[in-house]
């Protein structure tokens, strides 16, 4: 498997391409923006995070998805690799419904105090966030993980406020 990652303007890209997979829809797999995948998009905590301390968010967002699937099951068919991948990356966005999961919720808090321990170097920043990483070169807002958060949902907030106002 190869996975590249680049960025084009402000999309963030990811290109998957598995020369095993059997489907061949999976063999080159999913342009997504940074924005489709909100796990993902801290998933650097591993980069600077001792493995015994990590949240492991994304495991916890999996196990919760096939612990119940009613919220994607019939939103992504396929292989079970595809629904995998779906479950991850999808556009259709149905991890949305299983933030409020107890494992999910004690990982995601995991991330933040493993973030507010070890704050992101800029250097990621501006790989993973580089709309928040000009936010906090300019003193705008701190590296902290709540206020990435705050400034990366506030962001998203006004696209759909500018949207609205037609």
């Amino acid at each position: 498997m190869f996975i590249l990652r680049g960025h084009e303007d402000e999309l963030s890209v990811l290109l998957l391409f598995d020369e095993h997979a059997e489907d061949a829809d999976l063999r080159i797999t999913a342009l997504a923006p940074a924005h489709a995948r909100p796990a993902d998009s801290l998933r650097f905590e591993s980069r600077f995070c001792r493995l015994e301390t990590a949240s492991r968010i994304r495991e916890a967002l999996e196990e919760a998805m096939l612990a119940n699937p009613v919220h994607w099951q019939k939103h992504y068919g396929g292989s079970p690799q595809r629904q995998k991948f779906a479950r991850a990356y999808s556009f259709s966005d149905r991890i949305r419904y299983y933030w409020n999961v107890p494992s999910v919720q004690a990982a995601f808090e995991r991330l933040l105090r493993n973030l507010e321990q070890t704050p992101p170097p800029l250097s990621l920043l501006s790989q993973y966030l580089p709309q928040e990483y000009e936010q906090v070169r300019a003193g705008i807002i701190s590296p902290q993980p709540r206020a990435l958060l705050m400034a990366r949902v506030t962001r998203t907030l006004e696209t759909y406020r500018l949207a609205c106002e037609g």
